[in-house]
């Protein structure tokens, strides 16, 4: 949960310096720091990375240096506390805020590529036919094969008005080159709104993509254009795969289903003015509408304050996975030459007091307790575990097959595969059994690795095997050949999930954003058991008050 704070940091001496300063204060959480020994250790710090730098027998790049270094003490802290370069600043403010400079490319790593994952509409890079599965092999006649993924993200992004040239492979294969202007690109933090099952059914479904200023407005609009067309009998928030953004804007869309005064989240830390309760000081648009909200496990941070608020008021049901549980509220403070530190200044917890952080370093786990929580109508509920589902649904975990694919980018490629060489989907659809089988084929004629991780683990043990040990080798010769055939097997045994997947890649090539977010919810288990939920109105209130 990230909370922006633009005040600059006190420089003591030169930038590194001052991004020490407030590391090294914070890491002293177990005894009070004098002035004498913040400056001592920062002497220090800064004597031995210069002596490294300039006289270590290799050369030493002094801001990769200087990275590593504040990434490795920042780790100590806690998963979340971080140093932000200038190139990754604009991705935290993208989702903050949801607005940036840039082309209106998403992209990705998939494998070996930097591949376009999803375009804007109304972006440069829509204007200039930029599509899903399109490869980016050179921004600005340099190579981006060996640039981490912020560093191509970075190099889209810049002062308005601009421009940068891509190399591109459309759809993977046909070389073509194109100049976008880079402007301002608005991110929506609902993507799509709609009825489930169609209009006549009444059952309103939205979906929060992420937790930006405006995405209490954008909810409440998508609510009132879903009731400008029919009545809403139930409604059915999505915070699937959220993973948060401003901490005010998950209490303000709290505050459209909660009664005024109720508490949506509170805050606290080392210091009084991180204590804070967020109530809800307005009259709720929807105080009595039936609500569902779907979660699962990338759910995080304020999409977890949102769930832990309808959840302790029993204002909704919580259907899902459980969430991934970060209950730390972190800061954004400016340092010099565009970086920044992003570091954690407190806990939030749920109206009934539980904090949901599940991740923790051993000194969080000193301060932190097990306890019994209710809520308001005295369900029982656990703390430090993420939000813990009301009903909960399986998910359908990616087997080692399926995972070796999606690390290689295999379902990605593929489908941009199929879209180049089918302009239109076939009018009675796909067969499942000949695409499978089309897509094993393409597998192997790529030679696309698909190593489980039981295999990739193995291959380290092959160097400790000497000449003169056969038996040792034949046993490693025969686990081989097991784990093998167990990948061929998987291929069968998890089919349908990999049918599955391939068809959500290729629907995606052929249709616009809100025709894949309409013809996926018919498919969606956990939609449409959030319908049959709300459908079934004895049932949703014994989930709320057994």
């Amino acid at each position: 949960m990230m909370r922006i704070d633009t005040r600059h940091t006190y420089i003591w001496g030169g930038w590194v310096v001052a991004a020490l300063v407030g590391l090294l204060v914070g890491f002293g959480m177990a005894r009070s720091q004098t002035d004498a020994d913040v400056r001592k250790s920062i002497q220090i710090w800064s004597a031995a990375f210069e002596e490294v730098v300039n006289t270590y027998v290799d050369p030493v790049d002094a801001q990769d240096f200087m990275e590593v270094g504040l990434q490795a003490m920042l780790s100590e802290l806690d998963p979340y506390t971080a140093y932000i370069s200038e190139d990754e600043r604009a991705t935290v403010e993208a989702l903050t805020q949801g607005r940036y400079i840039g082309v209106g490319a998403q992209v990705e790593r998939r494998g070996r590529h930097v591949v376009v994952e999803s375009v804007v509409q109304g972006s440069t890079a829509e204007q200039q036919g930029l599509s899903i599965g399109d490869v980016v092999t050179h921004i600005d006649g340099a190579s981006v094969e060996d640039w981490s993924i912020h560093r191509v993200r970075g190099a889209l992004r810049g002062e308005s008005g601009s421009t940068v040239t891509l190399s591109i492979l459309r759809m993977g294969e046909t070389p073509d080159t194109v100049t976008l202007d880079r402007t301002p690109v608005e991110l929506a933090a609902v993507p799509y709104s709609g009825f489930i099952g169609g209009v006549h059914e009444g059952m309103g479904y939205v979906r929060i993509e992420r937790f930006t200023q405006q995405a209490a407005h954008e909810v409440e609009e998508a609510i009132a254009d879903l009731e400008d067309s029919a009545p809403v009998k139930g409604l059915v928030l999505d915070v699937r795969d959220n993973p948060g953004g401003l901490l005010e804007a998950a209490v303000d869309v709290g505050a459209l289903f909660l009664d005024r005064g109720r508490v949506v989240v509170s805050t606290r830390g080392r210091t009084e003015r991180s204590a804070r309760t967020y109530r809800n000081t307005t009259t709720p648009a929807h105080p009595d509408m039936p609500l569902v909200l779907l979660v699962n496990g990338r759910s995080a941070s304020a999409s977890e304050i949102l769930a832990g608020a309808l959840q302790d008021h029993d204002r909704g049901v919580v259907l899902g996975q459980t969430t991934f549980g970060k209950g730390l509220v972190q800061v954004i403070r400016s340092l010099p030459h565009g970086a920044s530190l992003k570091m954690t200044t407190a806990r939030y917890y749920t109206p009934s007091g539980r904090s949901i952080q599940a991740e923790t370093t051993d000194v969080m786990q000193e301060t932190m307790h097990t306890a019994a929580f209710r809520t308001d109508s005295g369900r029982l509920i656990r703390e430090r575990h993420g939000i813990e589902p009301d009903v909960p649904i399986d998910d359908n975990y990616a087997s080692p097959l399926e995972e070796a694919l999606q690390r290689e980018g295999a379902f990605f490629r593929f489908a941009s595969r199929v879209a180049r060489t089918h302009p239109h989907p076939p009018a009675g659809g796909w067969d499942s059994d000949e695409l499978l089988n089309e897509f094993r084929a393409w597998v192997e004629s790529e030679s696309i690795p698909v190593q489980t991780e039981a295999q990739r683990a193995l291959q380290p043990i092959d160097s400790l095997v000497v000449a003169d040990h056969p038996e040792a080798d034949a046993q490693l010769d025969r686990l081989r050949e097991a784990l093998d055939a167990s990948v061929e097997g998987q291929f069968d045994a998890h089919a349908d999930l990999i049918v599955a997947q391939l068809l959500s890649e290729i629907r995606s090539r052929y249709l616009t954003s809100r025709g894949y977010y309409a013809a996926t919810l018919a498919e969606d288990e956990m939609v449409q058991e959030a319908t049959r939920l709300l459908n079934d109105e004895r049932r949703y209130v014994t989930v709320l008050n057994p």
